[in-house]
């Protein structure tokens, strides 16, 4: 989450930043309130570490899918590198 959070934050993409933490943060909340209602603390904890498991993945494959599209971009000269300068 962190990685994630540290791209969208490079790249100034404020939204998916937001919508990021927004998930983490609902996300994190209701697997808590779903493990309580199983009755224990171990349920707890055991629905809380797959939620955190699962959005890792999640995170990991949204930040590099955004990565590849925006090397694509910068491929066909839609996005110009901050590194050079110069026209396409």
């Amino acid at each position: 989450v962190g990685l994630g959070r540290a791209v969208y934050d490079a790249r100034g993409s404020w939204r998916s930043r937001f919508v990021l933490l927004a998930l983490y943060g609902a996300g994190g909340m209701t697997s808590a309130a779903c493990g309580a209602l199983l009755g224990s603390a171990a349920s707890v904890a055991a629905c809380v570490a797959a939620f955190h498991l699962v959005f890792a993945a999640g995170t990991l494959v949204a930040v590099n899918r955004h990565l590849a599209v925006a090397q694509h971009l910068r491929g066909i000269k839609v996005i110009r590198s901050a590194t050079r300068f110069t026209d396409a």
